[in-house]
């Protein structure tokens, strides 16, 4: 008969009062998707803590730029100012005058490129990806772009995408 090799075998053999206390310590390495996240909002943050951070001070303009960019054409730019509210003649004077957008603008900034991000790491392709986001899609209803405007929509967004990556019918 095989021997054990499992967690509880193990505490077993070590009396409880010479066991160690396990510590959980908060890595400070970002995932390849919090760097790829990082890189398109032109952030420099190390971390989620730092992001977060950032994400509260606000975005700069730029950050706007390269995710739209990276979403397509002159119809996602104008979903994206309508989706994190603001116009064009409002980003055109943040812009010039070097400003930042609110917590609020910048979260919703965020949440599209962590979509953005995890899309592109399922489908292994920023194309195919991007298609995906702007395409109707039955088991959400909508466009998936669509559904980011709240929580809920964003985390069936999630839903879906999991599913997909680990080979669920969705």
């Amino acid at each position: 008969m095989p021997s054990k090799t499992t967690a509880q075998s193990a505490l077993k053999k070590q009396p409880y009062h010479e066991m160690k206390p396990f510590h959980f310590e908060l890595q400070e390495t970002e995932s390849v998707q919090d760097a790829w996240i990082s890189k398109l909002l032109l952030n420099k943050s190390k971390n989620r803590a730092q992001l977060m951070n950032s994400v509260r001070k606000g975005l700069p303009v730029s950050a706007f730029t390269r995710v739209q960019h990276k979403l397509g054409d002159e119809k996602i730019f104008k979903w994206l100012l309508t989706y994190i509210g603001a116009s064009e003649s409002t980003l055109f004077r943040m812009k010039q005058a070097n400003r930042l957008f609110n917590p609020i603008q910048s979260d919703r900034l965020l949440r599209i490129a962590r979509i953005q991000s995890l899309a592109r790491d399922v489908f292994d392709d920023e194309k195919t990806a991007i298609n995906w986001l702007t395409a109707q899609n039955r088991a959400l209803g909508d466009t998936p772009l669509n559904l980011l405007d709240t929580e809920t929509g964003t985390d069936e967004v999630e839903r879906v995408l999991y599913r997909i990556e680990y080979g669920v019918y969705s």
